[in-house]
């Protein structure tokens, strides 16, 4: 039997490997200075979360947003040019645009719910976020400028939802995780029809589904093999495939922009470790590990790779509050880029077109 998996495994790895070979052909990964990327963040150093942007090296820290409520959550447009984030600063949590130097600021939804976790469609002109109402925690699609909003999920339980939606690298699909049928399933729905599919049923629970760049494949976390390891399917639904059992809970794995690296976190006993799976290879990398806080020990930290493959951006509190950490992927060079005595979180690299 184990044979039998391990050439399944070994065929599925040359299949993987040839649609990389074919996605890099139809439009090739340019290998770019570091330099030219930043990072926007959010940091408390002013007395509430304000949204801040700085080289990748850590200069130039640039508040931009300034308000004496809270901004949060922020994710570039796929051109680098623009953010959508959310903010109290109206009384309850709402959407809204900026250009990323905090002109332009625009309010995109407007009610009296919870509206959250917000991503750019890829040529900008929608954006999809989840909302919290009287009938559950649903995703929404909306036009940039606050036009048009179209609920998008009817999941079965209220308070169970649907969670952290993101657009199809080609904006015709939206891919969830949501509550189908007593557990967590990875979803996708067709945004002009509503059409839903469920890609996953099982009774473990899966997390956090990516796109490859060219939308071919799906990579998420998953509980079905305790503690959770990270999978990865055909767009529909098809060929899953165990990518990750290290025997500790692996989480939010992210493409690298050549898909050929995946980004993730584990943690194990009280421990958190930044990690690389090198998909080409099958070589999992320790990039480093850090203790959890214990004020706060269910933290993301976010770990994601810079276009050139060469450094990791991640979140940590290794310095004993949050702070933004690179490092090099072979782990000689772990650097504070934000280094302040206030909290800082959620890093995001700045896409480059």
């Amino acid at each position: 039997m184990a044979n039998n998996q391990n050439l399944k495994h070994i065929i599925w790895l040359l299949f993987f490997i040839a649609s990389i070979f074919i996605e890099s052909c139809d439009d090739p990964i340019t290998k770019i200075e570091t330099q030219q990327s930043k990072i926007v963040f959010v940091s408390d150093r002013d007395g509430n979360k304000d949204i801040f942007l700085m080289e990748l090296d850590g200069s130039n820290q640039t508040k931009i947003t300034n308000h004496d409520s809270s901004d949060w959550n922020p994710e570039f447009s796929k051109n680098g040019q623009q953010l959508v984030f959310q903010s109290n600063r109206n009384g309850n949590s709402e959407i809204y645009v900026m250009g990323i130097d905090g002109s332009n600021l625009q309010r995109v939804t407007s009610n009296s719910y919870y509206d959250c976790n917000p991503s750019f469609s890829p040529n900008g002109s929608k954006i999809v976020f989840g909302s919290l109402r009287e009938d559950g925690y649903r995703i929404y699609i909306i036009d940039s400028n606050g036009n048009n909003e179209i609920q998008l999920s009817f999941p079965e339980e209220r308070y169970l939802g649907d969670w952290y939606p993101v657009f199809s690298p080609d904006g015709t699909v939206i891919l969830f995780y949501g509550w189908r049928d007593g557990s967590y399933s990875i979803i996708k729905t067709i945004i002009n029809t509503g059409a839903e599919t469920i890609l996953t049923d099982n009774q473990g629970q899966d997390y956090f589904p990516q796109f490859s760049n060219k939308g071919n494949n799906i990579i998420f976390d998953s509980s079905r093999d305790n503690p959770n390891n990270i999978y990865i399917i055909n767009s529909d639904g098809t060929a899953l495939q165990p990518l990750i059992n290290n025997g500790m809970k692996n989480r939010k794995p992210l493409f690298s922009p050549d898909n050929t690296i995946i980004t993730f976190y584990s943690t194990s006993d009280s421990l958190y470790y930044i990690k690389t799976l090198d998909l080409l290879q099958n070589i999992e990398t320790i990039i480093t590990s850090f203790s959890w806080s214990s004020n706060y020990p269910y933290y993301n930290p976010d770990p994601q790779m810079t276009l050139d493959n060469e450094q990791i951006i991640f979140y940590s509190e290794m310095a004993g509050n949050g702070q933004i950490f690179s490092s090099s992927t072979d782990s000689e060079n772990i650097i504070n880029i934000s280094n302040n005595l206030s909290n800082d979180e959620h890093p995001r690299l700045q896409p480059l077109q």
